[in-house]
């Protein structure tokens, strides 16, 4: 019954995806790329589900943008199974305070990869119309549908992640093999 109740979520968490120890390499590398980050404002902000009440508030790094040495840490810490299937690679960077509103894409075109850098901060999925609260674990990988309801809590540390798109007929669920 467990494992129908696994199959049957919004979303899959693949613990020890990528190795601590990378992950806290690709933080410390994205620390001094930070000037290169978008931040989430004018025409870079995503609109939650909140509109103009509750505003965004992180930055952005997609892989085409980082310095090579960046994505040579990113390249070594994905799994090639995550490597071979991915369509786009970003970097986020919640400051403290930072937070994403509640965001549903409204179709359900891709889904994602969010790996959390480092440990501590909130990650949101909706199931069954609830949120559930997921802590953040470095190097865990959540995959869930950008058509589902996800968003960051309001951070009270700086957070990070590591985020790869997919279509959506691409599932990384339980087969994706861990790089750590």
């Amino acid at each position: 019954q467990d494992k129908l109740r696994k199959r049957n979520r919004m979303y899959h968490v693949l613990p020890a995806l990528v190795n601590p120890e990378r992950c806290a390499s690709i933080v410390s590398a994205a620390k001094h790329a930070l000037p290169s980050f978008k931040k989430s404002q004018g025409v870079m902000r995503r609109m939650g589900i909140h509109g103009n009440e509750v505003m965004s508030e992180y930055a952005v790094l997609k892989y085409w943008r980082m310095s090579k040495s960046l994505k040579a840490l990113v390249d070594d810490a994905l799994p090639p199974d995550v490597r071979e299937r991915v369509n786009e690679v970003w970097l986020l960077h919640f400051p403290i305070g930072g937070q994403l509103d509640c965001y549903q894409s409204k179709k359900a075109l891709f889904n994602c990869l969010s790996v959390p850098l480092n440990d501590g901060g909130t990650f949101n999925i909706w199931e069954q119309g609830k949120p559930v609260s997921l802590t953040n674990k470095a190097g865990n990988g959540i995959t869930f549908s950008l058509a589902n309801p996800h968003s960051v809590s309001i951070t009270k540390q700086a957070d990070w992640y590591l985020c790869c798109l997919f279509l959506n007929h691409v599932s990384l669920d339980e087969e994706v093999n861990s790089h750590a």
